[in-house]
């Protein structure tokens, strides 16, 4: 089906597709572990991708765990977390985002992970700036794990609406999706429909959405999971007290939803 949203699947890293076209492959990069003895914190740190089509380079920042500097020989999962409208590169980690990685770095119940939340292009409904610019700058900037199993995507409302959109399209590309206090704009249907049916069943990316029982964005919630259910795609939805806010996602991704996105990671 045509999508007024469909993009050419991203080309793979150019090293790649040399190794292949000269029949050999790319080497394995250890996935970094954390050492026992690792005593320094993550840090965040403020970057921004050069865009060939946006007048202004796309800001991010980016949260590098515990002991990235002193592990040069490791590379690292990595979760693209995108913001909701109104708001900025910063407001996940205003919520406590680096604290909560942190935490669950520390504690083992993930492995160290880059997460790195951009600038949201909003008029770009394709979600093009992805894939075009940051991704491409981040793996090339930042030793994370180019490949599908180690790339995660989600985001708050509007921000849940392009990652769910950017997973749909390219499942090639992402190991899973996790959106909260939204999903799908209503009269899209035919497009998600259309990207559904498109993906084969082994290369479904696992889909989590949470939306706050006093969000007034359940319904977008609903869209998605009907289309799902229509498909017999398996998905997690979970719905608390809570509102549209970024105390309520963050709160679930601590308490559950990072986890949940790690699995791929082990």
């Amino acid at each position: 089906m045509k999508s007024p949203f469909l993009l050419p699947a991203a080309a793979c890293c150019a090293l790649g597709l040399l190794l292949a076209a000269c029949g050999g492959s790319v080497p394995a990069t250890p996935v970094a572990t954390l050492d026992p003895g690792c005593t320094s914190d993550g840090r965040l740190v403020r970057d921004e991708a050069p865009s060939e089509v946006n007048v202004l380079p796309i800001a991010f920042q980016v949260y590098l765990p515990p002991c990235y500097d002193s592990q040069p020989g490791r590379s690292y999962p990595v979760l693209y977390l995108l913001h909701g409208r109104g708001s900025s590169e910063a407001s996940w980690f205003g919520a406590g985002m680096d604290v909560i990685a942190e935490s669950h770095i520390r504690s083992g119940d993930v492995p160290p992970f880059l997460l790195v939340t951009p600038r949201m292009v909003e008029e770009d409904r394709e979600v093009d700036f992805m894939l075009r610019d940051v991704i491409p700058y981040v793996e090339g900037h930042y030793r994370v794990l180019g490949d599908r199993r180690h790339r995660a995507v989600g985001g708050g409302s509007l921000g849940a609406i392009f990652a769910v959109r950017l997973a749909l399209q390219h499942p090639d590309q992402f190991a899973s999706v996790a959106a909260f206090g939204g999903a799908a704009v209503s009269g899209e249907e035919e497009v998600l429909r259309g990207w559904i049916d498109d993906i084969p069943r082994d290369q479904r990316p696992r889909v989590l959405i949470d939306i706050g029982q006093q969000d007034t964005m359940l319904f977008s919630g609903q869209i998605l999971m009907d289309l799902l259910d229509e498909a017999d795609y398996p998905y997690r939805f979970n719905s608390e007290e809570g509102g549209h806010t970024y105390v309520y996602w963050a709160g679930n991704l601590d308490e559950f939803a990072l986890a949940w996105i790690a699995e791929d990671w082990r």
